[in-house]
């Protein structure tokens, strides 16, 4: 670990040597040596965690491959700093590029470096949210302690307890006979470029958005490319919609919300409701409809044959599921055809830290052999059908990458009368609200608009 964290501060000092302006040297030269420092500290303060003991080789393999593939690959454009970025703000963004641009392009190999879940013991998290893994479902729970809701009473309400045996009485074990109405859900879809990061390693943004909306949330940990390409994601995101409604839930106290990949998918899964196929037990078994860890990379291929004998046992039925009461959008990825082609790919790649030959790599993966770029792309799909689309919240920064594509498809919506908040948030690169740990303000604000909006359409 100690030499991953080493790595780290190693990249954000080539970073500083890149910058050729004066007064930019200085800041990157004062960031690089924050990064260094707080890495070394971080290393410290967590050598002894058992948690971390267990990822050690796999994450110093992930370094040694930042480190060796660098010389081999195109380098990373020179970087520029905005005005309004705090150090620590700007340190996250150098580190992040230097490691896209360094990192072998392979799948498997960036996954040793992303898939590692933030603890949810950390100090920074907010204390007033519990964090829980689904015993039914591929995902996790965050809810506020004050709402009084226990994961293990909702999903033994209807009697399917993990082996799909219906319980007398039909509330499970002293579980709730109905539904709190007060309660509001969000269900969020992570992001990771579909092929890579889960629900753990957005631990920091979905705390944060519980607590700022008061909401439940249920976090899809769905089956990832390139072993389960489109539509499984879709599919596994409207099955735990499915099965929320199932539970209870109105449908109009359920939002989607989702960023880059998982923005998309929110498009996508709205735009899917109508069409969703499911068999019969819906939910008979452990991971019944979501990927997880047994429908992720190298441990979901066993798992992938188990489902393919099911569903050849059960009969298929279409079903049309009701709209949610709205959607959120953060920095989603909407247009995957068009990656490269905009201009704000051009200009805002010396801010932003997605180079676009990875951009295009995932594409590709989620793409798969079958489907077009119109299937996979909810910018391409009819006038007729982003009119049926509820209310949304879409939020992007200025300075990334998908800017441009973003905006586009925000104007599409608009002209076919879906009730969109756009904002576009200044100097902000992808998925800012991430970075909401170091403090940058426009990262803290995201929280307090999503706050706004659960609150609207709640109120439908």
């Amino acid at each position: 670990m100690s030499s991953f964290f080493a790595s780290i501060g190693e990249a954000a000092r080539k970073v500083g040597q890149q910058i050729t302006e004066s007064e930019a040297a200085k800041n990157a030269s004062f960031a690089a040596s924050a990064v260094a420092s707080s890495a070394s500290a971080t290393s410290n303060a967590i050598a002894q965690s058992e948690a971390f003991q267990k990822t050690k080789s796999l994450v110093s393999t992930a370094a040694v491959a930042v480190v060796d593939t660098a010389s081999s690959l195109k380098p990373a454009p020179i970087i520029r700093l905005r005005p309004t970025w705090g150090v620590s703000f700007g340190s996250c963004v150098a580190v992040l590029r230097t490691t896209a641009y360094s990192i072998s392009r392979d799948v498997k190999t960036i996954r040793l470096l992303t898939d590692h879940g933030i603890p949810s013991w950390l100090p920074t998290l907010p204390k007033s949210i519990k964090c829980e893994f689904s015993k039914t479902r591929q995902g996790e729970w965050f809810y506020p302690v004050a709402s009084n809701f226990s994961p293990s009473d909702f999903e033994g309400l209807n009697g399917c307890r993990g082996g799909g045996e219906e319980e007398e009485g039909g509330g499970g074990r002293g579980g709730p006979t109905a539904i709190n109405q007060d309660w509001k859900f969000i269900l969020y879809f992570h992001g990771g470029a579909f092929c890579c990061c889960d629900t753990s390693t957005h631990r920091g943004l979905l705390f944060r958005l519980s607590e700022a909306t008061q909401t439940i949330i249920f976090a899809v940990d769905y089956k990832r490319p390139p072993e389960f390409p489109f539509p499984a994601p879709i599919t596994d995101c409207l099955s735990a919609y499915a099965w929320l409604i199932e539970q209870g839930v109105s449908a109009l106290n359920i939002v989607f919300a989702g960023d880059s990949a998982g923005g998309g998918l929110v498009a996508s899964c709205m735009l899917a409701t109508s069409k969703f196929r499911r068999s019969r037990p819906l939910f008979a078994h452990h991971g019944g409809g979501g990927g997880g860890k047994t429908g992720k990379g190298e441990e979901g291929e066993e798992g992938e044959d188990e489902e393919d004998d099911d569903d050849e046992e059960e009969e298929e039925e279409d079903v049309m599921l009701p709209r949610p009461a709205g959607g959120i959008l953060l920095s989603p990825w909407v247009d995957l055809e068009e990656t490269g082609v905009s201009s704000s790919w051009q200009s805002n790649e010396a801010f932003d830290y997605l180079p676009q030959d990875l951009s295009r790599l995932f594409a590709e993966c989620y793409k798969g052999l079958e489907a077009s770029w119109d299937d996979v792309s909810p910018a391409h799909a009819a006038d007729c059908d982003l009119a049926m689309l509820p209310p949304l919240l879409v939020a992007c920064g200025e300075c990334e990458v998908l800017h441009d594509q973003i905006a586009s498809f925000v104007a599409k919506l608009r002209a076919n009368l879906v009730d969109v908040d756009f904002i576009v948030e200044q100097d902000m690169v992808h998925v800012y609200p991430l970075f909401a740990f170091t403090g940058q303000q426009q990262s803290l604000s995201f929280f307090d608009q999503c706050l706004a909006f659960t609150q609207k359409v709640f109120a439908y």
